[in-house]
């Protein structure tokens, strides 16, 4: 029965591994949420989701970049990532939906 215990947690933990990372974050006197999943097959490519981004949206972005940092790391061994949709666009160009920050990006180490 312990044997059956161990290797149903060992799987539910594999499971897990690149789905989605999850995190908090204050950055100044806000607390951000952040998640980021795999976008495609390539679980390289990801999105990153933050708010509340209406609060603070330099605070945004810079927690959006902890959160690609956590999940390039966690998922790749390494930090290394690039922004197909992100931090380096003109704000105005940000995709925000209410109070949701969203943008896009690949980790770059191999």
């Amino acid at each position: 029965m312990a044997r059956l215990f161990a290797l149903g947690m060992a799987m539910a933990g594999l499971a897990a591994c690149g789905a989605a990372t999850s995190a908090k974050v204050d950055i100044g006197e806000t607390r951000f949420r952040i998640n980021v999943v795999a976008e495609t097959e390539d679980r390289r490519d990801f999105s990153a989701t933050v708010t509340p981004a209406a609060a603070d949206i330099d605070g945004a972005l810079e927690a959006a970049g902890y959160g690609a940092t956590r999940y390039c790391l966690l998922n790749f061994g390494g930090s290394d990532n690039e922004w197909t949709a992100g931090p380096g666009a003109p704000k105005d160009e940000l995709a925000i939906d209410g109070d949701r920050l969203t943008l896009a990006g690949r980790c770059t180490q191999r």
